[in-house]
């Protein structure tokens, strides 16, 4: 699988030179462990079996010839002096030329994409997201055997093939941030390279369903019951719905009743015109979103909208770069972090935060603002939950309409970690790493 030739590899050194156009920063040059660039020869020798020199990672690199027009242009956005990607084709940029276009033309079915949705859902313990979409997945022929494997995490012993590739995947993303080479293969030899892509984005989108649903502390309808229980737990046998009175005196003081969330429920006159479209479809009665209005359709109201976020958000590339640190750090995310703490320090993030978060440091003397988004990532990605305080305290500074933001925007970055740590992306030869991960 590994096409090792001298001519790819210098072409790969001359890539990355382009690829940054700048040193690391002065942190980087104060904790290095002895690291030295190495020559291509030594670089390619160096790579894993299954990780393509040009490419520097699992998949190889895209021919233009082999794309569909939409493809065609997305590969010379990225061919182009004025790319914006940082990375180019051996990057995020590089790894969704593989993928499909749309949703529709994917190889990944209805049923596997539940099932990723219940993997997801079980490895960021989102039961609201779970008990929303087991229902579906069983309409989706999904079998009940499976679904328990993945709700107790169970052996995958017996499961077929494909659909254990795809537990395991995603068993190995969330709960240790690598994907092994046996399981890519896995997967790969399941999925081939468009429908692995796919189901990547698959992942991230869930994931960015659950950021959101974890931030307003979601509550499930009084008479539905929690299908997703704690780990090492069973299902209540004994559950019975509570009375209105009842549920309203369980929930906590910051959730509304109304939205069963820590965010009201969106206004329609508050709403621009796009806004109101959105607003009527998830009140229609053929409202396909399954959780209607209070569930995370709902949430996103409260967003900006916009094909392109990072330009139609209020939020600061300096916090949107911050944000990706943040979720670089949580994800182990070594690539990522090295491509974009240049960017961070060139937006102005000042490099005592950057290394506050890259070692995980007390947020003593962070300010307000930065202490608030970096604890709602540390406590996203590492507790599967958000307290009352530490929603309080990035809600007064930023307002629903940022905090949204911020959640999608999250959940776009672990989108790009997901599919990094897939195909086991590789810094090219003269990067030294910024992030140390063990």
């Amino acid at each position: 699988m590994k096409h090792v030739g001298f001519v790819s590899v210098l072409l790969c050194a001359v890539m990355a030179g382009v690829w940054l156009g700048c040193s690391p920063g002065p942190q980087a040059a104060e904790e290095s462990s002895g690291w030295r660039p190495m020559t291509p020869e030594q670089y390619a020798a160096s790579l894993p079996k299954d990780v393509y020199p040009d490419s520097r990672g699992r998949l190889p690199l895209v021919r233009r010839e082999d794309l569909d027009e939409e493809g065609k242009k997305a590969y010379d956005r990225l061919a182009s002096p004025n790319d914006t990607s940082l990375a180019g084709f051996a990057g995020p940029g590089g790894i969704g030329l593989h993928a499909s276009r749309n949703r529709s033309e994917s190889g990944v079915d209805r049923r596997l994409q539940e099932l990723a949705r219940l993997v997801v859902s079980r490895e960021m313990d989102q039961a609201f997201e779970w008990t929303v979409h087991e229902p579906e997945a069983l309409r989706q022929r999904l079998e009940p055997a499976i679904i328990d494997i993945v709700r107790y995490r169970k052996p995958l012993t017996g499961v077929p093939e494909k659909e254990a590739s795809i537990i395991q995947l995603g068993r190995e993303l969330f709960e240790k941030h690598k994907v092994s080479s046996e399981t890519f293969a896995r997967a790969y030899k399941q999925l081939g390279a468009r429908s692995l892509v796919d189901l990547c984005d698959f992942m991230g989108s869930y994931t960015n369903t659950a950021i959101k649903l974890h931030t307003v502390n979601a509550h499930l309808p009084r008479d539905r019951q929690s299908l997703l229980p704690p780990l090492g737990t069973q299902l209540p046998s004994n559950w019975s719905p509570m009375t209105p009175e009842a549920y309203a005196a369980s929930l906590p003081r910051d959730v509304h009743p109304d939205s069963r969330g820590r965010l009201p429920l969106p206004k329609r006159e508050d709403l621009d015109e796009e806004g109101k479209k959105s607003y009527d479809s998830h009140m229609s009665p053929n409202d396909t979103s399954l959780a209607g209005i209070a569930g995370p359709g709902g949430i996103g109201l409260h967003g900006s909208r916009g094909e392109n976020l990072r330009e139609a958000t209020r939020v600061s590339r300096r916090l949107q770069e911050l944000a990706r640190l943040v979720v670089a750090r949580e994800w182990d995310q070594a690539f990522e972090w090295t491509v974009h703490e240049p960017v961070a320090l060139k937006e102005g993030l000042e490099p005592a935060i950057i290394d506050v978060v890259r070692h995980r440091k007390p947020l003593t003397g962070v300010p307000e603002k930065e202490a608030s988004i970096i604890q709602l990532g540390r406590e996203i990605f590492g507790q599967h939950r958000v307290s009352s305080e530490t929603f309080s305290r990035i809600y007064k500074q930023l307002g629903a309409r940022d905090l949204v933001d911020l959640c999608n925007l999250m959940g776009s970055y672990a989108t790009t970690a997901i599919k990094l740590h897939t195909v086991d992306a590789h810094l090219p030869y003269d990067r030294e790493p910024l992030l140390p991960v063990s």
